[in-house]
C-alpha cells in the first residue's frame, strides 16, 4: 500500500491507470518518500510513442484525484529483472531515489 495524504493506495491501481492511458506499455508503481504527504507516488514505466510524459500527466489529471499522480517517475527501455525473470522491486526503487 502506498499511503498519500491519508489516503491508501495500491500500487495496482497506479499501474492500472498508467497503462489505461496508452502513454505507457509496462509500469511499476511504488511509495517513495516525501516532505509534504509522507509518501508520494513513483512511478518506473516502459514509455509508449512520443511525449509520453506528456500523455501520462494530462490523462491522470482528466482521470484520477490529484493524490494519485506520480511525482517521481523514471522512464526505462524495459523493466528490470532479475535471474529468475521475475520484477527486480530493489533496483526499481533505487531508480526513484
Amino acid at each position: 500500500m502506498i499511503k498519500v495524504s491519508g489516503n491508501r493506495l495500491s500500487p495496482q491501481e497506479i499501474e492500472e491507470l498508467a497503462l489505461a492511458s496508452g502513454a505507457v506499455r509496462d509500469a511499476a508503481a511504488f511509495g517513495v518518500a516525501d516532505d509534504e504527504a509522507g509518501q508520494a507516488v513513483g512511478l518506473v514505466a516502459v514509455a509508449s510513442g512520443d511525449d509520453a510524459e506528456g500523455r501520462l500527466r494530462a490523462f491522470f489529471v482528466a482521470q484520477a484525484p490529484a493524490y494519485m499522480m506520480p511525482r517521481r517517475l523514471c522512464w526505462v527501455d524495459r523493466l528490470p529483472t532479475g535471474a529468475t525473470g521475475k520484477l527486480d522491486r530493489v533496483a526499481m526503487m533505487e531508480m526513484l531515489k
